[in-house]
């Protein structure tokens, strides 16, 4: 959507701030944010049509063997769309405030799990600690094995509930930066397979008291 040849044509010839094309991003999500932070909810919604329309470009090509010139396919949008010209406030602020980790209520211990994935390497981790912060255990795994975010978010959990049922925990909280992970968890109603794996693991909350699954997330 970004590095392509075609779809960076596309985006120049509709204004886009060149540092948010040249600059280098691990994840989709991160580039994606950061252009709402410079976009408000018009430009953004014709941004975000911007990036279908060179989709199916894209797929024009590839199975039709026809592509638009990029200045067709931008100008199949509104013309109220101005990178630099925008008045209302943007979709993401620009103030970023990263929540800080609280202590949970005495008597419960809070695992808080995550996941990173690079160079198809995934290491996913757990740390426990009790009402008063103290850490009481923790654990991690690595392998050299590739994997989409949400899958290694996932591992993380499963680790996490191991670490409770190895510390013996009775009220548990377990906090993660997936926000998807947790919805996931919350409604464990996803058809999905991802959503009937969640299902699965959740059956070990039967063995705690009492199970907690919230989202500590970065702000605004």
């Amino acid at each position: 959507m970004k590095d392509c040849p075609k779809a960076r044509e596309i985006l120049v010839a509709g204004g886009l701030n060149n540092s948010l094309l040249d600059r280098n991003y691990t994840n989709c999500i991160d580039w994606l944010e950061d252009v709402f932070r410079e976009l408000d909810k018009k430009a953004a919604a014709d941004f975000l049509t911007l990036l279908w329309n060179s989709w199916n470009d894209r797929n024009n090509m590839v199975f039709k063997g026809k592509m638009d010139a990029a200045e067709m396919i931008w100008q199949t949008l509104s013309k109220d769309f101005r990178i630099f010209n925008l008045t209302e406030p943007a979709v993401m602020s620009t103030n970023l405030v990263k929540k800080n980790w609280k202590k949970p209520l005495d008597g419960s211990i809070k695992i808080n799990v995550d996941a990173t994935v690079l160079n198809g390497c995934r290491g996913v981790g757990a740390i426990a600690r009790d009402h008063d912060g103290f850490v009481i255990g923790g654990c991690y795994t690595f392998k050299e094995k590739a994997m989409d975010v949400i899958w290694a978010e996932l591992e993380a959990f499963k680790e996490g509930l191991k670490l409770a049922e190895w510390l013996k925990v009775g009220r548990l909280i377990v906090e993660s930066d997936s926000a998807m992970l947790v919805n996931t968890v919350k409604k464990r109603m996803d058809i999905t397979i991802l959503g009937q794996c969640v299902r699965r693991e959740c059956d070990a909350f039967n063995k705690f008291e009492s199970v907690q699954v919230i989202c500590c997330i970065m702000c605004v």
